[in-house]
């Protein structure tokens, strides 16, 4: 027997009325829809977006889902009934398993709040036999009033609107520095080498990247100019391209990694960028922890933002990509070192507003890596 907890919530004059329950992915499939705006009386919802789908689907193919939050459902008061019975055991609320079972032509009744991304994920994954339709999901199920949508699509737009996307950057820090304290060996070499370097480069005040890198989006002081995650996802690229093995759980032969990446490629080939465009940098002292620290960047340039980080960092690892040992690395810094000064990019270029601007996405980096190449 499945069961389901009731909650009630303050709100208004009165209360909001939820049954909280772990039920199967069939059982949520044959009863539920999803409103579309346009479609449906009172629908708020959008259609499938494709790109979020293949990033769940492609989640579901290399074992990555993971989906503690709950499948938001609404349901018509005079709907609970049929669904939701109270139990002669305990007093507790059990969802009728002979309705869900049995009832092959469902009435729909229930409608998706949020997860309907999820559960078309879901969907696609069992169809092609990745999953059983037995999978089952933590489920909240909101009663409104009949053929009253107010409370629901508010519940959506707070959901979708107010909550604020949270930025992953502290998350993968905080799970690098979570396997170490622990002595767990990492399930992902880049993204031990990633973490690593971000911090050497940091801590090292002779680098152009010192205190450089926003590594902890929490500092009351706002330290730093690189993001975090865009210097993470290309150091990603430059391990693959250096063809390091991304299952590697000896500790000694990672930092060897990090400390040639760091020491040997990075700093080397950002000392170019710095001789090449030096109005771009400004070298000044800040406080870090109660101690003095030297900075180089400088906020009125685009070159360790976003877009530079990809730009810059993806030639690097393009150039780094046909070398057949790491350590023989002397001929793709040469290579680099060329292209910086060969390049007819001016610092002017790199100034916020200037030539550059609007070119902070993926293909706009590649743009900007032809144009330092002088490939029109």
């Amino acid at each position: 027997m499945k069961y389901a907890i009731q909650l009630q919530q303050p709100i208004n004059d009165g209360y909001q009325e939820y049954y909280i329950a772990s039920i199967e992915y069939r059982y949520i499939a044959k009863n539920s829809y999803v409103s579309i705006y346009g479609e449906d009386n009172y629908g708020y919802q959008r259609k499938i977006n494709g790109k979020h789908l293949r990033k769940i689907r492609d989640s579901i193919k290399k074992n990555e889902l993971i989906s503690p939050t709950a499948i938001l459902l609404a349901i018509d008061k005079d709907k609970v009934g049929k669904y939701l019975t109270l139990s002669s055991e305990d007093n507790q609320l059990s969802i009728f398993t002979d309705y869900f079972y049995l009832n092959e032509s469902s009435d729909h009744d229930f409608r998706i709040i949020d997860g309907q991304h999820r559960m078309a994920g879901l969907k696609e994954s069992i169809e092609d036999g990745l999953l059983k339709d037995t999978y089952t999901l933590a489920t909240i199920i909101m009663v409104v009033e009949n053929n009253e949508r107010l409370q629901e699509i508010i519940s959506f737009r707070n959901i979708n609107g107010k909550a604020k996307p949270l930025r992953t950057d502290l998350a993968i820090i905080a799970e690098h520095e979570y396997k170490i304290k622990k002595k767990i060996a990492g399930s992902n070499t880049f993204e031990y080498i990633s973490v690593e370097v971000a911090k050497k480069l940091n801590e090292n005040d002779s680098t152009v990247m010192s205190h450089a890198i926003k590594i902890d989006p929490n500092n009351s002081i706002t330290i730093g100019i690189v993001s975090f995650k865009a210097f993470h996802d290309s150091m990603k690229i430059l391990c693959k391209n250096l063809k390091i093995s991304s299952q590697i759980d000896d500790v000694e032969i990672l930092n060897v990694y990090v400390d040639t990446i760091a020491y040997s490629i990075i700093v080397p080939c950002w000392q170019t960028v710095l001789n090449k465009w030096p109005e771009c940098f400004k070298k000044h002292n800040i406080e870090v922890d109660g101690e003095k620290a030297i900075v180089y960047y400088n906020c009125d340039y685009y070159l360790q933002k976003t877009m530079g980080i990809m730009a810059i960092n993806g030639l690097i690892a393009d150039l780094f990509k046909d070398i057949n040992d790491i350590e023989d690395i002397a001929c793709a810094s040469n290579q680099f070192n060329e292209i910086i000064f060969d390049s007819k990019i001016k610092s002017q270029d790199w100034k916020k507003l200037g030539r550059f601007d609007g070119l902070s996405s993926l293909s706009g980096s590649k743009k900007i890596k032809d144009m330092i190449k002088n490939i029109d």
